[in-house]
């Protein structure tokens, strides 16, 4: 199905909603972040401050939800980074356990980044996913899902990435105020620039903890380990070149804090501490991210 026939479909089915009064929802956000590395660099460490926003808009009934979101980035002084994205998408859920997840979104970077880099390129493509989720009681429930991912750089003579991912995830609510959660995700990217095909692993935890009436705080950790099929570096051994094929570890914790005062407005602040490790030193680096975020719900 090409392009304009997805967007056809789906505008006629929104539309077909709000003509019979389905639920219609809208959410925007704004956010301020700092960070003291945003090239994610193991030398070069360059600080910058970036505004983003977001906002979509939805309707849904007991068993459909089609939402349309918009998000953009703008940073102070790496301006190449400053980018909008678009998604639509379509949910459909068949039973109370299981529900899926059709979406077309594009990337458009403001600027002419450099057309090879894999974070700063135009990029456009479709995701399919599907969750089946068990309750266990009011309590405790898991959930599995797979999801299929296909992303094309369309600026790049030779770059379109096709992904698989599987997770499951565990959820249990210890008392009225604490609740906890961990999850297992594997996934494989085959990318027809085989220096980005790679498969990797990694668990997550997360704590949400209400101080208050009003005021939420979480802390979540994860860690993915990345391996690279053909993308390779060389060292030096005993007087003789060996080459590698390149591994990576991001370890990454979080935490924050909402604040629901304002009915409709949630504020959210949060810090985090990205750790990536490598057997490549010039792929490996640290990164802090602070972020203040001030949401309006309708």
């Amino acid at each position: 199905m090409n392009t304009t026939k997805f967007y056809t479909i789906l505008s006629f089915i929104f539309i077909n909603h709000l003509t019979y009064a389905w639920t219609v929802s809208a959410r925007g956000d704004l956010n301020y972040s700092k960070t003291d590395n945003v090239n994610s660099s193991v030398s070069n460490l360059q600080s910058d401050s970036y505004k983003s926003y977001y906002f979509h808009v939805q309707t849904k009934d007991d068993t459909d939800r089609i939402r349309f979101k918009l998000k953009g980035d703008r940073y102070t002084n790496t301006t190449s980074n400053n980018n909008n994205t678009f998604d639509l998408s379509w949910q459909i859920k068949t039973s109370k356990q299981r529900e899926h997840n059709l979406s077309y979104y594009q990337q458009r970077y403001q600027s002419d980044p450099t057309i090879d880099s894999y974070t700063s390129s135009n990029n456009r493509g479709f995701k399919y996913s599907t969750t089946y989720t068990k309750e266990f009681s009011n309590e405790k429930l898991a959930y599995f899902t797979f999801s299929f991912n296909y992303k094309n750089y369309y600026q790049q003579i030779d770059r379109k990435d096709r992904s698989i991912d599987l997770s499951g995830g565990y959820e249990n609510v210890l008392n009225q105020d604490l609740t906890f959660s961990a999850d297992l995700s594997l996934g494989f990217v085959s990318s027809t620039d085989s220096a980005y095909t790679n498969y990797n692993l990694g668990p997550s935890l997360s704590f949400n903890y209400n101080i208050g009436e009003n005021v939420e705080s979480y802390l979540s950790s994860s860690l993915v380990y990345t391996a690279y099929s053909n993308q390779t570096f060389q060292t030096r051994v005993r007087n003789r070149t060996v080459t590698n094929k390149e591994q990576q570890t991001l370890f990454t914790t979080e935490a924050g804090v909402i604040l629901n005062f304002i009915e409709n407005v949630p504020l959210t602040v949060k810090y985090q501490i990205n750790k990536n490790s490598s057997n490549n030193p010039e792929s490996a680096y640290k990164s802090h991210i602070f972020v203040f975020n001030a949401s309006l719900k309708i």
